[in-house]
């Protein structure tokens, strides 16, 4: 899942991606390690311009 926008965002997301989206796919999340990939940073981006990628393993 890619989320756009600020960081205070993720965690709705994350929501999102483990609990509703793998039910309604027909899928399960694997016994792995879930992880973000940050393409940008506060440093040099505004807020609304992050781009953070989701990372769920699913079976």
């Amino acid at each position: 899942m890619t989320v756009r926008g600020p960081y205070d965002q993720l965690e709705g997301a994350w929501k999102q991606l483990a609990g509703i989206w793998p039910a309604t796919a027909q899928m399960r999340p694997r016994g792995v390690i879930s992880y973000e990939r940050y393409h940008n940073t506060p440093d040099h981006s505004r807020p609304e311009d992050l781009v953070t990628r989701l990372y769920l393993p699913v079976e």
